[in-house]
């Protein structure tokens, strides 16, 4: 019965964090094609 609600945080820390890399991720990636799309035009 105790074990229910420590899986269902850990399940809703695991989901932040999961977003949280995926933020990141996502600034990253859209910073790379901005590079990207200066060097093509630059060229």
């Amino acid at each position: 019965m105790n074990k229910k609600p420590v899986a269902q945080s850990m399940h809703q820390h695991n989901a932040l964090g999961n977003q949280a890399v995926y933020g990141l991720l996502s600034h990253h990636y859209a910073a790379i094609v901005v590079n990207c799309f200066t060097l093509d035009t630059n060229y």
